[in-house]
C-alpha cells in the first residue's frame, strides 16, 4: 500500500496528501479495509492477533494487558486519522496523480484482503499450523 501511495504521490508525507478518494475511490475503499484490519476490527486477522495477545498478557500480568490495550487504542486513532487526512481530506495537486489501479495492484490487494478477512473469519486455519510448535515451546 505504501508503495502505491509513494509511487503516485512522489513523496511519503501524508500531510501533503489529500482527497485521494475523489480521484481513486477504489483505492480509498481498499485502503479502508486494510486500515480496519490494522485497527483490529472483528472478523479481520488483526482482531484475532490482538485478542490472543491481550488474552495471553492478561493471564500473565493484567497491567501489561492494559498497557497493550492502550497501544491498540492509540494505533487505531493514528490509523484512522491517517486515512481521514489522505483519503478524505481536501483535494490538492497530489491527489490528481492517483490514477486507476493496475492489474497487478488489484491482484495484490485481492490476495492481501482475502488473507485479512479470511484469517479473521477462519483463524483456525493458521492456528492449527502453529499448534505443534507452541506445544513444544510450552513443555
Amino acid at each position: 500500500m505504501t508503495d502505491i501511495l509513494v509511487a503516485r504521490a512522489g513523496h511519503d508525507d501524508m500531510n501533503q496528501m489529500g482527497g485521494i478518494r475523489e480521484s481513486n475511490p477504489l483505492l480509498a475503499f481498499l485502503f479502508f479495509i486494510l486500515v480496519m484490519g490494522s485497527v483490529a476490527l472483528p472478523f479481520t486477522s488483526g482482531f484475532v492477533g490482538e485478542f490472543l495477545l491481550l488474552a495471553g498478557l492478561a493471564q500473565h500480568h493484567l497491567l501489561y494487558a492494559l498497557a497493550a490495550g492502550l497501544t491498540v487504542i492509540l494505533s487505531a486513532v493514528y490509523m484512522l486519522r491517517a486515512f481521514q487526512r489522505m483519503m478524505l481530506g481536501p483535494a490538492n495537486s497530489v491527489s490528481a496523480a492517483f490514477t486507476a489501479l493496475t492489474r497487478q495492484e488489484k491482484i495484490v490487494f485481492a490476495v492481501v484482503l482475502t488473507l485479512v478477512v479470511g484469517l479473521g473469519l477462519f483463524p483456525g486455519l493458521i492456528m492449527t499450523l502453529s499448534e505443534n510448535s507452541v506445544q513444544l515451546l510450552l513443555k
